[in-house]
């Protein structure tokens, strides 16, 4: 399989890249576009490969307590019934939003009442 079609299959490939020589690891494939964050001097290259990087996970306590928080909105948005959730979508919309998003939004700025 080649490479590129294993690392969009899979995500992210243990292996030792030989052209150009890289270290072996763990890599990622990525894509470049203008607006990423990542434009290559060849604008015909549209993915690119990576090592792989952890991304920080602070499991602090006050981590804890916004991930539970929006656990909560979530929990509460799928309560709703649908007449209220068209309401939310539409007033979502409107801000260039989905309706969840305003809810969840919403439920964090006012501490659990949208």
């Amino acid at each position: 399989m080649p490479l590129s079609s294993a690392l969009l299959n899979l995500g992210t490939l243990n292996f030792c890249p030989d052209d150009p020589p890289r270290p072996c690891g763990r890599y990622v494939i990525q894509r470049t576009a203008a607006g990423l964050g990542n434009v290559t001097a060849d604008p015909t290259r549209r993915l690119q490969v990576r090592l792989w990087r952890p991304t920080p996970n602070p499991n602090t306590p006050a981590q804890q307590a916004v991930r539970a928080t929006f656990a909560d909105a979530v929990f509460w948005w799928h309560t709703l019934p649908d007449p209220t959730k068209d309401d939310w979508n539409a007033a979502g919309n409107a801000r260039g939003m989905s309706g969840i998003n305003w809810w969840v939004s919403r439920w964090i700025r006012t501490g659990g009442n949208p």
